[in-house]
């Protein structure tokens, strides 16, 4: 399974815009699957921000479980702060959990 998965990943890696890495997207997963991408970013976003895990769930028609799901990763990635994610919420302008990050 890793091995699929670099492969995978390096499919990714190896387009040269975003227009064909949507294309390859589009190509290896299904419609609902590739929706499901940018909603489980805007939940980790919309938790971010303190949004309550129904009102997220109603406003971008997700299960609760999967914003629970979400508010999971999230509190794991807040936790150990891995490069990339802190790398993936400046570069995505997601807002810090600490409080005060918040007010610059």
């Amino acid at each position: 399974m890793d091995l699929v998965l670099h492969r995978f990943l390096t499919g990714i890696k190896r387009t040269s815009s975003p227009k064909q890495s949507i294309g390859f997207l589009k190509a290896v997963l299904t419609p609902k699957e590739f929706v499901q991408i940018p909603k489980r970013l805007e939940i980790l976003k919309l938790l971010l921000l303190g949004n309550k895990q129904r009102d997220i769930s109603r406003n971008l028609k997700v299960a609760i479980g999967t914003v629970t799901r979400g508010s999971i990763v999230l509190k794991n990635l807040e936790e150990t702060k891995p490069d990339w994610w802190t790398m993936f919420k400046k570069s995505n302008r997601f807002p810090s959990s600490d409080p005060d990050a918040n007010l610059l």
